[in-house]
């Protein structure tokens, strides 16, 4: 998937200290207006509530990143 979108992945790794992957996938910046454009013509909701598979090993940080998407309604 990355590869089909221009963009690349790799991984830091320390032996001790975990390991960190990355994706960069280059995008453009638009304007809130143009998203809203876009929405309206394709006739999409811009605020659904989504269904976000999320995957971590440690109890806080999946605490922490539940509590964010709830907040954000998903």
């Amino acid at each position: 998937m990355v590869a089909a979108l221009n963009g690349t992945m790799g991984v830091n790794s320390h032996e001790g200290a975990g390991s960190t992957f990355w994706v960069r996938i280059p995008v453009q910046k638009v304007s809130q207006d143009v998203v809203i454009e876009h929405a309206e013509q394709q006739d999409l909701t811009l605020y659904q509530t989504l269904k976000i598979l999320t995957v971590e090993d440690n109890d806080i940080n999946r605490f922490v990143l539940r509590e964010m998407l709830v907040n954000e309604g998903h």
